[in-house]
């Protein structure tokens, strides 16, 4: 009984041998891989693992940001904001998301109190040229029925351009698609006709400077204040003309930019309120004692900030209504109301 016993031991060691054997052989092939991989890995290309590396770097440091297309402005006019040197695309395309077509029909315009901007037919930023021709007769004129101080070869909704160099800073918002009484379509389209009237009067020793703002500022493409002769006022017009409105009431910016243009008066222009915040900055900024006459465009909300703006730089203030036949506002030299004295700052002397 002994003997098998003993066969089987040994049968299972005999087994056993095989297993221990590729064991053993297998511990050996991963020692040594183990140990190849170990010293290869130091000699591994340094740039392809920085390249790896770098695929995992930021996206804002792998994409350049998109560009607006813009013109940029020498130190003559170095804006206050850099929102405030671009040319929107928005204001400039002749295309525009808004129902309503903000060109007005320059055809009807003569049967209202605006015969001197002739009968040019079809669209406005086509015309400019027959605009203008028709202003030249009233050219260096007095402007008629023109208020406020001081004498002008013009007028701006009715305030005398007081003064040899102006800049316009116009309301480009999305209100002023506001529907005007036709021919002008849009309060915009009023705003156009009248810029083109008034600028079209203005004689070749006179200067002019255009600034539409909304979100942001958008000066005309020129340097500095431009003479008014006829090439300038033909191109700048044309420019101005397919402007769309649109974005929100931020006149900070402009405000700022037409005060370092440093001309005798600014005409501002909007129908929106906006914060009382800017009626400071710009007072505290205005220390070429620049006047600045304000006009509040068919919409009376902003009525207190204009009042406050034109009492605090030494302009006018005037109220134009939604209207084709617009009566004579009242205009009027400011006053400020005894709520608003302690919070008007004074300019430096």
């Amino acid at each position: 009984m002994n003997e098998p016993k003993e066969a089987i031991s040994i049968s299972s060691q005999k087994l056993l041998e095989p297993t221990t054997s590729v064991a053993a052989s297998a511990i050996l092939h991963l020692t040594l891989i183990a140990t190849l991989a170990f010293v290869a890995l130091p000699t591994q290309n340094k740039d392809s693992v920085n390249t790896i590396a770098a695929n995992f770097s930021p996206i804002s440091t792998e994409v350049d940001p998109i560009q607006i297309e813009q013109e940029t402005f020498n130190n003559d006019i170095s804006s206050s904001s850099g929102a405030s040197e671009a040319l929107d695309k928005k204001f400039l395309s002749t295309v525009t998301n808004a129902p309503i077509d903000a060109t007005p029909d320059v055809t009807q315009a003569t049967t209202l109190d605006l015969a001197n901007i002739g009968q040019a037919a079809g669209n406005m930023s086509e015309n400019i040229s027959s605009m203008l021709k028709s202003s030249e007769a009233n050219r260096g004129g007095q402007g008629d029925g023109g208020e406020g101080s001081g004498q002008g070869n013009g007028d701006f909704f009715g305030l005398n351009l007081n003064g040899t160099s102006v800049v316009f800073v116009v309301d480009a918002s999305s209100s002023m698609n506001h529907p005007f009484p036709d021919p002008y379509k849009t309060r915009f389209g009023r705003v156009k006709v009248e810029l083109v009237r008034t600028i079209g009067r203005m004689t070749e020793s006179e200067k002019f400077f255009m600034i539409f703002f909304h979100d942001i500022a958008v000066p005309m493409p020129a340097h500095r204040l431009v003479s008014a002769t006829p090439a300038n006022q033909k191109t700048y017009l044309t420019w101005m003309a397919p402007g769309q409105a649109t974005g929100t009431t931020e006149p900070e910016a402009a405000l700022h930019m037409a005060l370092k243009l440093r001309p005798e008066v600014i005409y501002f222009l909007t129908d929106g309120r906006f914060h009382f915040s800017v009626v400071k900055s710009v007072t505290k900024a205005n220390r070429d004692r620049i006047t600045i006459n304000t006009i509040c465009f068919g919409d009376a909300e902003g009525e207190k900030m204009l009042k406050q703006l034109a009492a605090s730089n030494g302009g006018v203030y005037k109220y134009v209504p939604d209207t084709a036949t617009e009566p004579a506002p009242e205009s009027e030299p400011s006053k400020i109301s005894k709520r608003a004295e302690s919070e008007v700052i004074e300019i430096p002397k």
